[in-house]
């Protein structure tokens, strides 16, 4: 689950690794209520020397480290409402644009290894997820559903994401080597699988926590 906090005037969404967090640092988004545009900022894991890493008028957001933590992949979102998937050094310098495509492109989680990315897009007239190699190139069609909130597994095998039935939506990992997909979740019903928060798996690859809410009860849980 992606924490919110407000303060200042600030509306902060904070995304972090394992990685990050064990340097000492948390990426996040920060976005001025004044303005309403967002940028990406870096800080202490005790919230000192915040460090502002883009200046750009469209919103940048969903920050995610890459396992070396020398690269961040994010979602720039223009007010023209085109999303590109982008990445930018850890300092903020070298922005790519890795997309470039007319169709909206989001979501975006590294493989553990940094050399792939997995996005969603609308290319195809429905959500669904690509990968690509961390510079742009080698673009796949990874899925053939509507689907989104890709977390790639630790050990590189699977790809974990929530995929809409029309009647639910639920958790489906990927399996990169042979393409099979297997259903976790039936959430039909009054439980819902929460499409904020993509599911994060443990060190091991071996078990999956994710969000849901019940319509019943009104709340989210883990």
């Amino acid at each position: 689950m992606t924490p919110r906090l407000r303060f200042a005037g600030l509306l902060l969404a904070f995304a972090m690794t394992m990685d990050a967090y064990a340097q000492g640092r948390i990426l996040f988004a920060r976005t001025a209520l004044e303005t309403a545009g967002s940028d990406l900022y870096v800080m202490n894991d005790d919230g000192s020397g915040v460090q502002r890493l883009t200046d750009h008028p469209d919103h940048d957001i969903q920050p995610k480290w890459s396992s070396a933590a020398d690269r961040i992949a994010f979602t720039r979102w223009s007010d023209g409402l085109q999303l590109e998937v982008y990445t930018v050094d850890q300092n903020g310098a070298n922005p790519v644009n890795l997309t470039e495509h007319p169709a909206k492109d989001w979501d975006p989680a590294w493989s553990p290894d940094g050399e792939q990315i997995v996005f969603r897009t609308g290319r195809d007239g429905v959500s669904c997820l690509y990968s690509m190699n961390a510079d742009g190139t080698n673009v796949r069609r990874l899925t053939f559903g509507t689907d989104w909130l890709p977390s790639w597994s630790p050990d590189g095998q699977q790809i974990a994401f929530v995929h809409d039935s029309n009647v639910g939506w639920d958790v489906y990992t990927l399996n990169i080597r042979n393409g099979n997909r297997t259903r976790l979740t039936d959430t039909r019903g009054n439980i819902r699988v929460d499409t904020w928060s993509p599911p994060s798996w443990s060190p091991n690859s071996g078990r999956l926590v994710f969000s849901a809410w019940t319509q019943m009860q009104g709340g989210v849980s883990l």
